[in-house]
């Protein structure tokens, strides 16, 4: 196959391929066996002032894997990217696509916020003049959720799509069913250093996600909307920065009927729903290897709901983090903890919610052995029983191997617990897990 003309003028045009597949024992709730693998392609090609990326991963999932009836899931995911550099300012664009089928229930304890997993070695190597993937893989650009609003550090407070994480701030409700679902992500923004120690930054970004099919909506209504975000940032210590952010979110999230609707009557119009933010943050290096955020902020949150009532709302916003790297024993112990507190759109019960989440991880490598520990959680600071009040938990251990550059094992246990409007919809979960993850990358120059 004949390479494209505009790959062979590229500076360079690096691949990568590979692949995680794991086998879970589920102990409770009910006992049984899972097997999922995720496939992952990518290709990037750099040159002098323009950088393009495109890539490819799915999710397969057969539940339960030693009996009938058995239920075999797909969600595929499609991502390209492209940024372009002059001088000190940097534009990037990225678009990823999401579609196919998924149980959130069962993606709850396979993906439950804080896995710990052996790090393959494999990965396409930072851009010039661009960041690169941290950990390896080919990642598409964090699409923003529809119900994240932008923590007072000027980034999402959770980046998972379409929500599965049960540790995550912007999670959905689990439904312990197979559900179609899609989702759309666009997003452009641009940064510029003004000087050595200040830059700027603005972003604006499109979202739908939901459920296809009928009775999908039912359960995950297709919500879209639009975010704008501005970035000021200002250096000044070597220990110690600050910034500034401000963001706007307008989403609309579609009516469905639990009952068909007669046919001479009118679809429900949509709902919308505002956030505004605004934020400062403060970083600190406290030496080589720790640094710590600490940030504060407010927002503003208008909800029309369905019986005609407009909640208007105004929250505090919080977060904070601290991680090290600390040697020890001629190894490497990784330590991390953080807590936010924002308000989140959710658009099944299509309420803004505010929520806390908290958690931490560590682990430790020596050479090619790794162990870690990581625990993630989610508090709806406006009661159990409240329109789209959301408790959940999720937690890893695992030890690994890596045997060589592109293949590393690993085996655990994780937990996940989610409670949703007073309601056990994930009960106290946990099961053992044993994966192997491969990879392998080229650099052509």
């Amino acid at each position: 196959m004949p390479i494209p003309f505009g790959l062979i003028l590229a500076q360079t045009v690096a691949f990568s391929v590979g692949d995680r597949s794991e086998v879970r024992l589920v102990a409770a709730p009910d006992r049984h066996l899972e097997a999922a693998t995720g496939p992952t392609v990518a290709a990037r090609s750099d040159w002098k002032h323009l950088t393009l990326g495109a890539g490819y991963g799915a999710a397969l999932a057969l539940v339960p894997l030693e009996s009938e009836p058995r239920a075999f899931t797909v969600f595929n995911n499609v991502f390209v990217t492209g940024s372009y550099r002059w001088q000190t300012t940097t534009l990037t664009v990225g678009q990823t696509l999401g579609f196919g089928s998924l149980n959130f229930a069962t993606q709850a304890l396979s993906d439950p916020g804080t896995n710990i997993t052996a790090n393959s070695g494999v990965g396409l190597p930072p851009a010039g003049g661009a960041t690169g993937n941290a950990g390896g893989g080919a990642a598409a650009p964090a699409p923003i959720p529809i119900g994240t609003v932008v923590g007072p550090g000027g980034a999402p407070v959770n980046n998972g799509t379409p929500g599965t994480g049960v540790g995550g701030q912007n999670q959905l409700r689990a439904v312990n069913t197979v559900v179609h679902f899609r989702s759309l992500s666009t997003r452009v923004g641009i940064a510029r250093e003004l000087t050595p120690v200040t830059r700027v930054g603005f972003d604006a970004a499109y979202v739908r996600a939901g459920g296809t099919g009928e009775e999908d909506q039912k359960n995950y209504p297709p919500v879209q909307g639009y975010r704008f975000g501005a970035l000021f940032a200002y250096r000044f210590s070597v220990r110690d920065d600050v910034s500034s952010t401000a963001a706007l979110q307008y989403s609309l999230t579609d009516v469905v009927p639990l009952t068909p609707l007669p046919a001479d009557s009118l679809k429900p119009k949509p709902l919308t729903s505002w956030i505004v933010t605004a934020g400062e943050t403060w970083g600190h290096h406290f030496d080589a290897r720790t640094t710590g955020t600490a940030g504060f902020g407010v927002s503003y949150t208008r909800t029309p709901r369905g019986d005609g009532v407009t909640a208007n709302s105004i929250y505090p916003t919080l977060s904070l983090g601290i991680s090290t790297v600390k040697f020890v024993s001629r190894g490497t112990l990784n330590l991390s903890a953080g807590a936010a507190a924002a308000p989140v759109l959710d658009p099944i019960a299509q309420v803004v919610d505010p929520r806390l989440t908290f958690g931490g991880s560590a682990g430790y490598q020596k050479h090619d052995y790794f162990v870690g520990v990581a625990v993630a959680s989610a508090l709806s600071l406006a009661g159990q029983g409240a329109p789209g009040g959301l408790t959940s938990v999720g937690g890893s251990f695992g030890v690994g191997y890596r045997f060589t550059t592109g293949l590393s094992a690993d085996a655990g246990v994780r937990t996940a617990y989610q409670r949703y409007q007073g309601t056990n919809v994930i009960p106290l979960t946990y099961g053992a897990f044993v994966g192997v993850t491969i990879g392998a990358a080229t650099t052509l120059k």
